[in-house]
């Protein structure tokens, strides 16, 4: 049994792939929102190593040294912990338990509802989930509103020095003098 999820409402949907062929593709519905999408059967894939598998190993037998070990966790790591955090941010749920690119898809359709990411490949997700996150930590908490509205340097500096020549209060006076000028004349 496989399972699968709906990609607009995250549903999991179980079935069995092997009563159809490699390469086949199937239309689901979620029985949730009723989203109509598409999967392929993978095919099997060869025996052969790739090039990623001969670049990471250390000697002929396929085992990785510490040191490479060490950076792939930390690398996979890191990047859990970065979607744990965009997901405690956002107030979302489950983001530890989720695959690293669901969890990217749903951090992306929480920012940027508007963007379809339906068939898309990684490299597009990757962008979308990059977009997503400078979004998301682009965003100022109300204590950086704060100081940025009580801060000395801030555009409202000019209101609290009296004698600027920005002052609401002088510009006042200026414009009922320069009325009362011309009323005289």
């Amino acid at each position: 049994m496989k399972r699968i999820r709906c990609p607009k409402c995250d549903e999991s949907i179980l079935f069995d792939e092997t009563q159809y062929e490699p390469g086949r593709v199937l239309v689901f519905e979620c029985p949730e929102c009723h989203k109509q999408f598409k999967i392929r059967i993978p095919q099997p894939k060869p025996a052969a190593t790739t090039e990623d598998e001969d670049d990471a190993s250390d000697n002929d037998s396929g085992q990785l040294n510490h040191d490479s070990l060490d950076a792939i966790v930390k690398k996979k790591v890191g990047q859990r912990m970065e979607l744990c955090r965009l997901g405690d941010k956002l107030h979302l749920d489950g983001m530890d338990t989720l695959p690293v690119m669901q969890a990217k898809k749903k951090v992306i359709r929480t920012v940027l509802p508007s963007m379809r990411l339906d068939g898309k490949g990684n490299a597009y997700i990757n962008a979308a989930f990059d977009i997503a996150k400078g979004k998301v930590n682009g965003r100022k908490t109300v204590n950086d509103q704060r100081r940025q509205v009580f801060n000395a340097d801030s555009a409202n500096a000019a209101t609290r020095n009296a004698n600027a020549k920005n002052d609401p209060d002088a510009a006042r006076t200026r414009m009922i003098q320069r009325h009362a000028g011309e009323k005289e004349d």
